[in-house]
């Protein structure tokens, strides 16, 4: 559910969902998306599986973020 407050917090991001969040960051630097920072990982679970995302801005200045899960090395995605 979204709703407007007319006020921003931290945790209003909306976090979207990909499998290639380096190509999906690519493009929207391409497009000139306003960006917030690079690809990186955020946590790491204990089975190894890393959660990446990558910040940028809407056409209003509110932040949204690609969201990414890599498998760990030779486990596959």
């Amino acid at each position: 559910m979204l709703r407007e407050t007319r006020r921003c917090d931290e945790a209003d991001s909306l976090y979207l969902p990909t499998d290639d969040i380096a190509s999906h960051h690519a493009k929207l630097a391409a497009q000139g998306v306003t960006l917030i920072g690079a690809p990186h990982c955020i946590h790491t679970h204990a089975d190894g599986t890393e959660e990446w995302m990558a910040f940028f801005e809407d056409d209003e200045g509110r932040p949204l973020a690609l969201a990414s899960l890599k498998a760990p090395i030779g486990r596959g995605q």
